[in-house]
């Protein structure tokens, strides 16, 4: 079956968060992480306190209805010092939510460090 085209307004309107709880029994409990908005996601990169990974754990914890936590760099800076465990665990639902594999952070995180990579094509 092929998929109809989208509009503007369609694409716009759609509320396409997603939600999933993480287990994390080192904190005693359970969070919430959500898929990133693009915007969200270009925020974050090895400069954020505490690396891309809590970064990314960050910015991607929310209440059970999908709004973020709402860190601050210095929480960020203090929730690194956290067991890495869960930090490492929610980052990964983070990036499956998002639709970012690893080898696209490896990439982000090497060119943040060599600068703009050359345009390559991937499937």
């Amino acid at each position: 079956m092929e998929s109809k085209s989208l509009s503007k307004e369609e694409v716009l309107n759609h509320r396409d968060q997603v939600v999933e709880r993480v287990e994390c029994p080192e904190w005693g409990g359970h969070v919430f992480a959500r898929c990133l908005t693009g915007k969200e996601f270009a925020a974050i990169d090895d400069e954020c306190p505490g690396g891309f990974m809590v970064g990314l754990a960050a910015g991607g914890m929310c209440d059970e209805n999908g709004k973020s936590l709402g860190y601050s760099d210095a929480e960020v800076e203090l929730l690194s010092q956290k067991n890495a465990a869960p930090l490492k665990r929610v980052a990964k639902v983070v990036q499956r939510l998002s639709g970012m594999g690893e080898a696209e952070h490896d990439a982000t995180a090497k060119n943040s460090e060599s600068g703009p990579a050359e345009s390559s094509s991937s499937t």
